[in-house]
Formats: C-alpha cells, structure tokens, sequence
C-alpha cells in the first residue's frame, strides 16, 4: 500500500460514489466484484413526520 496517495482521487462523483467501490481496495487485493456481491440496496421506507 502506498501512502503518498491524494485524499480522494479516483473517486466516483456522488451519488454514483454511494455504491461503487472505493479506488484503495486494490491496495487490499479486494476486487470490485466482491464489494459488488456484498454490498446490498436494500429499499428503505419513507417516514413522513
């Protein structure tokens, strides 16, 4: 892992950034498609006060 990286570069621009995979999980060896697998939209009510 590389420390000399620029806070958030090759980030997605919102609100596509909320469920794509951040940029530094290769530095972990974990694929897109894993974060893809586990990351779940689940559809969430709408509560009017």
């Amino acid at each position: 892992m590389t420390i000399n990286k620029t806070k958030g570069a090759g980030l997605a621009p919102l609100p596509t950034r909320l469920t794509s995979s951040p940029p530094r999980l290769a530095d972990f060896r974990y694929s897109t498609g894993i974060f893809e697998k586990y990351t779940v939209l689940k559809p969430q009510p709408l509560i009017l006060a």
